[in-house]
């Protein structure tokens, strides 16, 4: 009898993840695989797994990271209440890497969104200094740091001080035609840390918000599905957004060049 060839690839599991390699097994290298260690800790950030599917391509989740002035309009209700103009306009520094591009915004004394109210507990009428600490690694993780403290409090000067609301978020998304990915996402309670309806509050709040993108990316998706042939405007606000997609682009190409040297 014959036996069925059965193809296999090599994976690592690291830090309640899966990791697939599925080119050439001999390029295969471990030290590539983004390191997570908050996952490895409950004790510190105890945390949660979620899993999206998404009409869209992959690289509109990621834009949709990267560009963070559409939270407080699509966000209202979770992450992004509390004022427009204000998360808007924030102050942004972005430093482009070899993988990706690394960007830091705050919001300097505005009026905390709902999901922070609900994990913080911020007295009615508080002010906060918010930040967004964002990591993107090509092709398909970002690291996300972001929280707020009071007014006062020297947020700019310690981030990691006791109080407010902060959490960490790890986003990563696996592609599965070109119009159609899968989202994986795991957020980790920094604020009270022993307290498990805390850390399911956040889940949810976080799950809330993340449904609010997929309807976004779905309409964006089949609204350029309309228009294949029209190319993306950038703005200002695209900042992060544009080397982002430079970094795909020059993987993109470097595969090409090893697939032509090899033949």
């Amino acid at each position: 009898t014959q036996r069925a060839q059965v193809r296999s690839y090599p994976t690592v599991e690291r830090q309640e993840f899966i990791w697939i390699w599925t080119g050439d097994p001999e390029l295969a290298d471990e030290t590539k695989i983004v390191d997570y260690p908050w996952n490895d800790d409950y004790e510190n950030w105890p945390h949660t797994h979620g899993l999206l599917y998404i009409k869209c391509n992959y690289m509109l989740l990621i834009d949709n990271l990267m560009d963070l002035t559409h939270i407080p309009f699509v966000h209202q209700k979770t992450i992004g209440g509390g004022g427009q103009m204000d998360q808007v306009d924030a102050e942004m520094d972005v430093v482009p890497t070899d993988m990706g591009v690394h960007f830091v915004r705050w919001m300097m004394g505005i009026t905390p969104p709902p999901t922070y109210v609900k994990g913080a507990g911020f007295a009615e009428g508080a002010k906060v200094d918010r930040w967004q600490d964002f990591e993107y690694i090509a092709p398909t993780s970002v690291l996300l740091w972001t929280g707020a403290h009071e007014v006062g409090k020297g947020a700019r000067q310690d981030r990691d001080q006791p109080g407010g609301f902060k959490h960490r978020v790890y986003h990563g998304v696996t592609p599965e035609t070109e119009e159609s990915c899968f989202y994986f996402w795991a957020p980790s309670n920094g604020y009270k840390t022993d307290d498990p309806e805390a850390t399911k509050i956040l889940h949810s709040e976080i799950a809330a918000t993340f449904a609010e993108d997929v309807d976004f990316l779905e309409a964006q998706q089949a609204c350029m599905a309309r228009e294949p042939g029209r190319a993306m405007v950038n703005t200002k606000h695209d900042a992060a957004r544009m080397p982002a997609r430079q970094a795909v682009e020059r993987m993109i190409r470097t595969e090409i060049e090893q697939r032509q040297a090899a033949e």
